[in-house]
């Protein structure tokens, strides 16, 4: 999974906000359709956003027990940066749940981000994220770029390309 933090994504992460309820039950039907073809092991990079909302999706959705939950996490205080006591408890919930936690830094510096994301296409063989355009300079795009090159399967919703669905 990737995707952006709260703030750019529909409606600003708000959970009752239509739009984002409808790209994440969109990004949900990929994730299924990828289990029915026989995926069992998905990776998150554990950021505020995108990446926990769609791991809690997992983690309660009703093939629950027959896929494997990893965790690219940054670097090991990722945990500080959730700001709200939900993301606090979903952070910690996955964690517990995931069968693996790999660690890219052992401490945050410069870079430790895009070592995290390369270390994520080069475990994948798709990939399901939302980027809010096309013209976007995040660290999702550059995933999603790395993802391209490394030729993976693409379940990229683009918001710029259809704003009427994620209103």
């Amino acid at each position: 999974f990737t995707g952006h933090r709260p703030e750019k994504l529909p409606g600003g992460g708000e959970a009752d906000f239509p739009g984002l309820g409808k790209m994440l039950d969109m990004a949900a039907v990929y994730a299924r359709l990828l289990v029915c073809r026989g995926f069992d092991t998905f990776i998150t990079g554990m950021s505020r956003g995108f990446d926990l909302m769609m791991a809690e999706r997992l983690i309660n959705s009703d093939f629950a027990d027959s896929v494997n939950i990893v965790c690219a996490v940054p670097y090991p205080e990722q945990f500080r940066e959730m700001r709200t006591a939900h993301e606090k408890e979903i952070y910690q919930r996955i964690i517990r749940q995931a069968s693996l936690v790999a660690v890219s830094s052992p401490q945050y510096r410069t870079g430790c981000y895009a070592v995290r994301n390369q270390l994520m296409v080069n475990s994948s063989a798709a990939i399901i994220g939302y980027i809010s355009d096309r013209q976007s300079r995040s660290g999702s795009m550059q995933t999603v770029n790395m993802a391209q090159r490394a030729r993976l399967e693409m379940y990229v919703m683009y918001g710029d390309e259809n704003p009427q669905f994620f209103r």
